[in-house]
Parts: structure tokens; C-alpha cells; sequence
């Protein structure tokens, strides 16, 4: 309806609506591609970028080709989340998020740095420390991530977080680097060990 009246923006942002809640779904796959999870905080950036136009800047920066690494599903986009609503969206001008991959020694590690408010010190160590309480009402995005990888994957995986008041926030992600035949291995053991 929207594009037959010629709402063309309206008519975008539903298809990116759409694009996104399919990536959600994602036929019920709990672990996905680096290039799914990618195309997934993409489409995230693009709706917001239309409630907020010009605001928001989004950058990839990959040391080289990790789309072929199998992730849980969700791991970026909460990230990218806290970063603008907690991050930017109060920040006066325009903001940016850069996404950074790499692996070391058979470890995938992301970094999402925003250049934003930041966090103050004490508010900083609270976080942290919360992110190993079994409850808390302290960063339940950033909690959720961190217990989702190290129910999944254990020690010393999960996420830490560095920040400066004023300038930045770094939340560093560490996961095994694991491909489609690794992935397909862990599931067909995790599946043997349920029964």
C-alpha cells in the first residue's frame, strides 16, 4: 500500500522490517554465519538509520574472510543496540559504530567501538561485575550475550568492555573460531548427550 501511494520510505523500511524478522527466525537455527549474523545487524542499522536519518554512521573493518565461521545467533546486533541507545543517541552530532573481526590462535574476536558518551569508571566496573552474577538488572543485552557464549562454549570466552568517559566503548567478543563441519560435530555431540 505504501509503495502504490508512492510512500517509498515507508515502503523500504517494511521490507527491512521483513528482511530482518526472517533473519530473526531464521528457521529456528540457533547458530548462524559470521555473513548471516553481518547481514543481520545491517538490516538492524538500516531501520534505525530511517527513524534517526544522517545520525547514525556503521563501518566494517575484517582482517581478512571470516564468513565462513559459524556463530550463535544475536551476538552483534544487541551489541550494536547498546551502543547507539546507550552510546550515541544522546551524544550531540552525528555518531559511529565500527565493526572489527579477527581470529588469534583459533579464537573469532569482534569489537564494536562506538564513539560515544562513554561510561564512567565506577558505573564501568559495576557493569563488568555484573556480567558474572547469576542476576542482575545491570546490561541484560550485554548479559545475555556474555552467558549465551559461555554456556556454549565455557572459559574464557564471553565479552569484556573498555571504555573512556566522553570518547569511546570497545565490547570485545571471544568465541571459538569454528567452521560448518566443527559446528555440525558439537551439535550431533550436544544431541547425543541430551538423550
Amino acid at each position: 500500500m505504501a509503495f502504490a501511494r508512492g510512500q517509498s520510505d515507508i515502503s523500504e523500511v517494511v521490507g527491512m522490517l521483513g528482511k530482518y524478522f526472517r533473519l530473526t527466525i531464521n528457521k529456528g537455527r540457533q547458530v548462524i554465519t559470521v555473513r548471516e549474523e553481518l547481514d543481520h545487524v545491517q538490516t538492524y542499522f538500516q531501520v534505525l538509520d530511517f527513524r534517526y536519518p544522517g545520525r547514525f554512521d556503521l563501518f566494517f573493518h575484517f582482517e581478512e574472510d571470516l564468513t565462513h565461521y559459524y556463530v550463535p545467533k544475536f551476538i552483534l546486533q544487541p551489541i550494536v543496540e547498546n551502543a547507539i541507545y546507550h552510546g550515541l543517541k544522546k551524544k550531540d552530532g552525528e555518531g559511529t559504530i565500527a565493526i572489527s573481526g579477527r581470529t588469534e590462535q583459533g579464537v573469532l574476536i569482534f569489537q564494536v567501538t562506538d564513539d560515544g558518551l562513554g561510561i564512567a569508571p565506577d558505573r564501568l566496573a559495576a557493569i563488568m561485575e555484573a556480567l558474572d552474577q547469576e542476576e542482575t538488572s545491570l546490561t541484560f543485552g550485554l548479559k545475555n550475550v556474555h552467558d549465551r557464549l559461555k554456556l556454549r562454549y565455557g572459559e574464557p570466552f564471553g565479552i569484556r568492555l573498555a571504555s573512556e568517559e566522553g570518547l569511546y566503548t570497545t565490547v570485545t567478543l571471544s568465541l571459538p573460531a569454528i567452521t560448518e563441519a566443527e559446528e555440525r560435530y558439537h551439535e550431533s555431540d550436544r544431541e547425543n548427550f541430551d538423550r
